[in-house]
């Protein structure tokens, strides 16, 4: 079996980057730096006492009341991102660690629970692969560690079963691609082995069946599929392979109960721009005609209420188009964040809504947003936990 090659990572690591971004409040959640995107046009444009004020220099000027550490860390000329990196374990050290990460990462995954905590497993560090998780409860803002794993990994998958519990699967566990797999008890607060996939895989997907079954495919370099069936504790074949054999990519269920499959890296290493669907009953993938305007990797897919996919973000450009299956076509690309946009409130708005995965990448201008591997994850009251990366 062939395996993807190495992706290129940043040495350095958003150690404690957390943001909670909520919707019309300025409300800050957490001591980090993308918090102040969060700030709405409404609280600025009420701050007459810094009218006079850079954007910037406003925000220093609003935060400064709400968290000192947080004021000291934005500058109106925003350092280099080595410099922000620096920044931040400053500002780790100093605050209490149980407000952020407790062990800092990329790679790793973060799960909504049902009770709303989010569990955070794995991932990896200058340190290595980790077998620690965390788990951060939105109420208090802390993050409490939330024990180790049966296995170190990374780029690994991770679903929340319909009984609860949390499904980890796969990855890299620092000696290769393991086919391993484990499961979370939120109740005893415990990790235990789970059975064994077919094929070793990393940077796969891991997508839930209405009827609580689990859908897995790619991340391997024969483009594989698999099923997991929590009643049996097994797995089975899907009954096809990809037609492109990929990683990295993204998947959702559909309204209609097909799977979405979008971009990712091919199994030599180039960012892909085609989609794929797989059709449970006929156990088959096709390719679905006409490609993305742009390849995308992990891209953000948030399924609509009419039966559309946004596909959001997973490249450098801050961009989103849809796929409609009434038309079995992609379309309506568009700049989530328009460069001719005059609306000086209009960042935060995206920031609170799902759109806003287009704006994180690697590159971007932007420091607290400037990175890769990290995790976004939506939780209630239109709030977004923004998570680790490089």
């Amino acid at each position: 079996m062939r395996t993807k090659p190495p992706i290129t990572r940043r040495t350095s690591i958003h150690s404690f980057i957390t943001a909670t971004i909520r919707l019309r409040t300025g409300r800050a959640a957490s001591l980090t730096l993308i918090t102040a995107l969060a700030i709405t046009s409404t609280v600025l444009t009420s701050a007459s006492s810094a009218s006079s004020l850079s954007p910037i220099s406003q925000l220093n000027a609003l935060l400064f009341s709400k968290s000192r550490v947080m004021s000291e860390s934005i500058q109106p000329n925003p350092p280099s991102a080595k410099k922000v990196a620096a920044a931040n374990v400053a500002l780790n050290a100093a605050a209490p660690s149980s407000t952020n990460l407790n062990t800092a990462r990329r790679g790793h995954t973060s799960t909504r629970l049902n009770d709303g905590r989010v569990l955070v497993a794995g991932g990896e560090n200058s340190g290595g692969v980790l077998n620690v998780a965390e788990i951060f409860d939105p109420a208090t803002g802390l993050f409490t560690v939330g024990g180790n794993m049966t296995g170190a990994r990374v780029d690994h998958a991770a679903v929340k079963l319909a009984d609860g519990r949390v499904f980890l699967i796969g990855g890299r566990d620092g000696v290769g691609t393991t086919g391993t797999t484990e499961i979370f008890d939120p109740t005893a607060g415990t990790f235990t082995s789970g059975p064994a996939m077919s094929v070793a895989r990393a940077g796969h997907s891991a997508t839930l069946f209405a009827d609580g079954r689990v859908f897995v495919v790619g991340g391997d370099g024969g483009g594989t599929a698999e099923i997991y069936d929590p009643a049996a504790n097994s797995f089975s074949g899907a009954g096809g392979s990809l037609d492109t054999a990929r990683s990295m990519h993204s998947a959702a269920l559909m309204l209609d109960g097909r799977i979405l499959i979008a971009g990712g890296r091919a199994d030599a290493g180039g960012a892909l721009d085609t989609v794929e669907i797989f059709d449970p009953p006929a156990g088959s993938f096709s390719t679905v005609d006409g490609v993305l305007t742009l390849p995308r990797v992990q891209p953000h897919l948030r399924v609509l209420f009419d039966g559309k996919v946004q596909i959001i973000g997973g490249n450098n450009d801050g961009s989103m188009e849809i796929y409609d299956p009434l038309f079995a076509g992609i379309g309506a690309y568009a700049h989530v964040l328009p460069e001719t946009d005059p609306c000086p409130g209009l960042i935060n708005q995206i920031l609170a809504s799902q759109t806003r995965a287009a704006l994180f990448y690697l590159g971007s201008s932007d420091a607290s947003r400037d990175r890769i591997g990290h995790t976004i994850t939506e939780l209630a009251g239109n709030q977004a936990l923004v998570l680790g990366g490089a």
